[in-house]
């Protein structure tokens, strides 16, 4: 299958040491995406990247371990596809799964538990290995999506490394520097295999007798397969056999009584796996990545006792080099400091790498002390906080910076702040009681007959939020919102639309007599919701209407948009139907700041 572009819609919130992730904007179950996919690119935090454990929701999931990067909220991202290169096509499975090869019945003999993968033994025959052993990764500076996008970097020191998403040839790969010098790349390791695609292309009958026969014709990235059944055969599954990396694809037909049993040998994908620390007794395989020395390598072909280069030679006949141990002191590695630490001694930074430190001596601190701790002040030494003079400790004075002490201005005690002071600060009371005042939260109301109107909303209000919680109606009206002022509530001039979603249709209506929050609704119906309104114009009295409103019923949602301008100052807001029905369950609530 042909890799699949990252995706990018909608924003993440990561929160470290959690495997929790949530979504905003997002259509992650939509898109596909499952178990090993990856989460890389993520504004302020480009160095990390996430394993996807599981997908619960569109804009909900798991990863494979705790999220190691900071605390990150609504913040831009990519989630990439795990190339499958050991896996064939949905076409190839489709058919392997409709043959009944034994496959399932090996998954059904096995007990599963917690973080384990399936993998098979043998034909027919499979057992469960950890998923921890299959996610591991190798560690690069930085990733770019083709090739071309590496020269950005030709400038690094030696050792910085770029994973490349795609080379050219549908396969990722890490590069490392090999030198200073600009441009002066290592081979590439590749990491990827590309996807083996098996397409179905043609099936034809031939005459009773004639033998089956299948062709397979190598195209860009697997094989075409074209079928030829005899007429009345009995055509049963066989065996499926995994192959090296890079053999063709073969398909054996064996006669048994009636017919024949198709068996299948599928090529594995190219890619890698994390070895740990190098051993000479272990014996490698290729792809097997390594560390060594600080550094890591991935093998080129199998090999035992053959251990990998030491820097700067990047490269030999079993090891190539994924990432180089950076310098110390040197770069973006660790700070380096003295061999040995004295207890009470200050240190500083040595030259201008800022990757060095080193301690002071005594006449160091004492001059680097004197120059940030200030002057005098009034009554005090240089180097320490000034003395207070006579008077100010009984005067409940403070210290200024240019080392005067003052008294605090007397704070104003009034919930209104009428006085409007420049000079004075008022008093956590009264800072409260104002704060509360601009906030309002009603007591929820019961719905019933045609609707409620609330009123009273005052003239300071900029927000008005209207919730639905088990809304019902009799029949199947839409539900509508109304503005108005102290002249009433107003059935024209509201702009834009609800844009209903239910499954994977979506159509969408436009204001007319009020803002339509509901489509399409039954009498035995639900719906909860948030409709918010925001004054985007005093001048205008211009209010913008944005929020959801769904029902369980057949798992719809209600996407509402929209302004409207009011003849005056809003001070009530009407929940209406637009029909003969009536309200028969369900609350509403305002609340306004």
């Amino acid at each position: 299958m042909p890799a699949q572009s990252d995706y990018v819609s909608g924003t993440i919130t990561l929160t470290n040491g959690e495997i929790d992730f949530t979504g905003a904007g997002t259509g992650w179950l939509l898109a596909k995406f499952k178990e090993g996919d990856t989460i890389i690119d993520i504004t302020g935090a480009t160095e990390f990247m996430g394993v996807v454990a599981t997908i619960d929701a569109n804009g909900a999931g798991t990863l494979t371990k705790p999220w190691e990067g900071p605390d990150l909220v609504d913040v831009a991202y990519r989630m990439r596809y795990q190339p499958d290169g050991a896996r064939v096509s949905a076409q190839a499975r489709n058919l392997i799964e409709l043959l009944g090869n034994g496959n399932l019945q090996a998954v059904a003999g096995l007990s599963g538990s917690a973080n384990r993968v399936l993998m098979f033994t043998g034909p027919g025959t499979m057992t469960t290995v950890p998923k921890a052993e299959l996610v591991s990764g190798v560690a690069y500076d930085v990733q770019v999506d083709l090739l071309a996008d590496r020269a950005a970097y030709n400038g690094q020191a030696e050792g910085f490394s770029v994973l490349v998403s795609n080379v050219g040839d549908g396969r990722a790969a890490v590069y490392a520097k090999a030198s200073a010098t600009s441009g002066d790349w290592s081979d590439p390791a590749y990491v990827t295999g590309p996807a083996i695609t098996l397409d179905i292309t043609e099936v034809d009958e031939v005459p009773y007798g004639t033998a089956p026969d299948v062709t397979l014709t190598p195209v860009a990235g697997g094989y075409n397969l074209a079928f030829e059944i005899p007429r009345g055969m009995l055509i049963e599954p066989g065996t499926t056999t995994t192959l090296a990396p890079g053999l063709p694809a073969a398909v054996t037909f064996v006669p048994v009584t009636g017919g024949y049993r198709l068996d299948l040998a599928i090529p594995a994908g190219e890619g890698f796996s994390a070895e740990g620390d190098y051993s000479a007794g272990t014996a490698y395989a290729k792809g097997d990545v390594v560390q060594r020395l600080g550094s890591s390598w991935i093998a080129k072909e199998a090999t035992t006792g053959n251990a990998p280069p030491v820097l700067p030679t990047t490269s030999n006949t079993w090891w190539q080099l994924v990432a180089a141990k950076g310098t110390d002191g040197t770069g973006t590695g660790d700070v380096v400091g003295p061999a040995s630490a004295t207890d009470g001694r200050l240190a500083a930074a040595d030259g201008t790498s800022g990757k060095l430190i080193k301690y002071l001596t005594a006449a160091q601190a004492t001059a680097t002390l004197n120059a940030v701790v200030g002057d005098s002040g009034s009554g005090g030494t240089k180097g320490l906080v000034p003395a207070p003079a006579a008077g100010d400790a009984a005067a409940s004075k403070f210290l200024k910076a240019d080392g005067t002490w003052v008294s605090v201005p007397a704070v104003i005690d009034e919930d209104t702040f009428a006085s409007d002071s420049a000079t004075r600060p008022p008093s956590q009371q009264s800072a409260k009681a104002y704060i509360d005042s601009r906030r309002h939260l009603g007591e929820p109301v019961a719905l019933s007959g045609s609707g409620h109107t609330f009123t009273g909303i005052p003239s300071w209000a900029k927000r008005v939020r209207i919730n639905f919680t088990g809304t019902s109606l009799t029949g199947t009206a839409q539900i509508f919102i109304r503005l108005g002022s102290s002249s009433g509530t107003e059935n024209t001039g509201y702009t834009g639309s609800v844009l209903q979603i239910t499954g994977s249709s979506v159509s969408s209506v436009g204001h007319s007599a009020g803002f339509q929050v509901t489509v399409g609704s039954a009498a035995s119906a639900t719906f909860e919701g948030l409709i918010t309104f925001d004054l985007i114009s005093a001048a205008l009295n211009r209010w913008t209407a944005n929020g959801n409103v769904g029902t369980t019923f057949d798992a719809r949602v209600n996407i509402t948009t929209g302004y409207k301008s009011i003849s005056g100052v809003l001070d009530r807001v009407q929940i209406l139907q637009n029909a003969s029905d009536t309200f028969d369950s369900g609350q509403v609530n305002i609340s306004w700041e």
